[in-house]
Order: structure tokens, then C-alpha cells, then sequence
């Protein structure tokens, strides 16, 4: 692991992003080519991208869609794809145009898979991306991005961090910060749009949460590592808007077999279903009450996981003793 050493900021380019801009799109799986297609136009700006392949398996009634979402904020993106599962693969490089003034770090990547993947980045040695941590990246020459076993790929990048990294960085669980970096996307993210006054302050957390897991990263910080069931609880929340989750997908995120899952969550009072339905419905509770404006409650079910917006207004009613059409009333009202 390289540590990260001295800070930098390039302020004389132009932003690659919209100042704000969120991107959605929900593909079937005979359009799944368009999900990368899209995904690779945008990550573009900064970075070329190539597609390597794309081999899709699983039953067509299973993972029968693809999820693409973005936002875009001037120098920094967010991003989630998810085409099921599958082999899945890009070539990413530094854009042959910025090279020349291309300073050490310009180009941030943060990488999560929550099935894992592997990095080549040209000495043909395979480099581990565990399910569910986060990787920091500068890009300064080309690597290779394989997911083997498909699923979701968030992909962020920083046109001109705060700080830089000298090279590849693995956020370990025992990395305190690493948590709240991935709170931090994954709220900006499900909540967007965001009023423009909270964006920012949104963002610059983000940045300054960057700058606290270099901190963390120099010191040597670690905090205990998570117990099984805070990863569970960790690789939930990374997948709330994957209609057709399931608990053996999470189980091989853990490297646990089902019935092992299954009796650890008994353990904590709990099942599969019953946790997923309640953090679904907890998450769509904090978008309508974060929304700025009129909310279509379809989009906030789709978001949350929800095929039916019929059937997630029933569940939202049974467990907050309100609709959802009440709740974004109401909070409007207060403001």
C-alpha cells in the first residue's frame, strides 16, 4: 500500500462536469451494452475507457435489469453501474490530451465492487479488490478493470484532489474514515437532487473526509475490525437499489455460505427479508424528507429496490403509519 504524501490542487482547468447534474437510467437486459455505453461517455471527460467484455449469465427472469447512476458536480462524479452478474471489463487510461500536464494524482479513481473484481495495471500482476472496500487510485497510465463475477461497479472520479496519492490505495474495514467515504457518496448519490446550498456542503465533506483517510492512512488510525454482521449491514446499504438481491449474493460478498448467513442473522434478531424491507424503507423515508422539491414516489421506490410502487406504498404505510405522498407533503410544508 502507498501512503499518501503532500497535498495538491490544480485550480487552471476547466471542470470536466456539469456544476450539477444527476444522470438515471434503468436498462433491460437487451440494452445492457447501452448501460456501459453511457457509463463510459461520461467517465470519458476525464479518462479514456474501453470495453473489454461483457459476458452476462443468470436466468432471464433473474437480474433482468441494469442501473446506471450519476451525478455530476463540476470536478468530482459519482457513479453506479450494475449489470448483473456476469464477466465484466474496461481498459482505463489517463486521456492522451491531458497527459503532458497531467500532474501526480490529477486523476482520482475510487473504485468499489460489491462482488470484487481485480486491477492489472501492466506488470501482469493481479491486484485484489475485495467485495464492498473502497480503492483510491491516481491514474497515470493504463490499467485493467475486471469484475469476474459482474454486479455492481461504483466508479468516482476527482478531476484535481485535495490530496494525492502516490499510487494504488486499499481501504481496508479497520480504515474508520474508509466508512464514512462511503456513507458520504452513497447518501449523495440516493438523496440527489440535492438543494444547491446542501450539495456543497455535501461535497466538501466528501473532500475533507479524503483528506481525513490520508490522515488515517499516514498515523497508521485503525479502528476494530467489523464483525460479520456490521459487513452485512455494510454490504446492505451498498445495494439497497438492486431490485433482485438476494441473500446469496451477499453471502458470496462475505465469503459465507447461505445457511451460514442465515444463522447469523438469527443470531441478531433478524432476517434477510426483514432487514433489507426495513433499511429500503428507512432510505426512502430520509429521500422524501431531503427532497427540495415535488417528489414522484415511483422514482423514490424504484431507487430503494422497490419494483411496485404500489406495494412499497403499503409497506411504507405499515411501518411509518403514513404514505409516502403524506410525508413529502408534510415536509414541505415545514420549509
Amino acid at each position: 500500500m502507498h501512503h499518501p504524501s503532500g497535498q495538491t490542487r490544480q485550480t487552471d482547468t476547466p471542470p470536466p462536469w456539469e456544476t450539477e447534474r444527476l444522470t438515471r437510467r434503468n436498462f433491460a437486459r437487451a440494452r445492457l451494452r447501452q448501460a456501459r455505453q453511457l457509463a463510459a461517455r461520461l467517465w470519458g471527460r476525464l479518462i479514456t475507457v474501453a470495453d473489454l467484455e461483457h459476458e452476462s449469465t443468470g436466468h432471464k427472469s433473474q437480474d433482468s435489469e441494469g442501473q446506471f447512476l450519476a451525478l455530476e458536480m463540476g470536478d468530482m462524479l459519482l457513479s453506479t453501474l450494475d449489470l448483473g452478474p456476469g464477466r465484466i471489463g474496461w481498459r482505463l487510461a489517463p486521456q492522451p490530451d491531458l497527459r503532458p500536464q497531467l500532474q501526480p494524482g490529477a486523476a482520482l479513481i475510487l473504485l468499489r465492487m460489491i462482488r470484487g473484481g481485480h486491477l492489472d495495471m501492466g506488470d501482469d500482476v493481479l491486484t485484489d479488490l475485495p467485495a464492498g472496500q473502497i480503492a483510491l487510485l491516481p491514474l497515470q497510465r493504463a490499467v485493467t478493470l475486471s469484475l469476474p463475477h459482474g454486479g455492481r461497479c461504483d466508479l468516482a472520479l476527482i478531476h484535481n484532489p485535495p490530496v494525492h496519492f502516490e499510487g494504488f490505495t486499499l481501504l481496508a474495514a479497520n480504515v474508520p474514515s474508509g466508512h464514512h467515504l462511503a456513507f458520504l457518496a452513497g447518501y449523495l448519490l440516493r438523496c440527489a437532487p440535492h438543494p444547491p446550498g446542501r450539495l456543497a456542503q455535501l461535497k466538501q465533506q466528501f473532500l475533507l473526509t479524503l483528506n481525513h483517510v490520508a490522515g488515517d492512512l499516514n498515523s497508521g488510525t485503525v479502528a476494530s475490525p467489523l464483525s460479520l454482521f456490521e459487513r452485512f449491514k455494510f454490504l446492505i446499504n451498498a445495494s439497497l437499489g438492486r431490485a433482485g438481491l438476494t441473500l446469496g449474493e451477499i453471502a458470496m460478498s462475505m465469503d459465507l455460505h447461505p445457511r451460514n448467513l442465515q444463522r447469523l442473522l438469527r443470531e441478531n434478531g433478524t432476517s434477510f427479508r426483514e432487514y433489507l424491507l426495513l433499511r429500503r424503507l428507512q432510505v426512502a423515508q430520509e429521500m422524501l424528507i431531503s427532497a427540495s422539491g415535488p417528489t414522484r414516489i415511483a422514482e423514490i421506490a424504484w431507487r430503494c429496490g422497490f419494483r411496485d410502487p404500489n406495494y412499497f406504498s403499503r409497506a411504507y404505510a405499515a411501518q411509518w403509519h403514513e404514505t409516502p405522498s403524506q410525508t413529502a407533503r408534510s415536509c414541505l410544508a415545514d420549509e
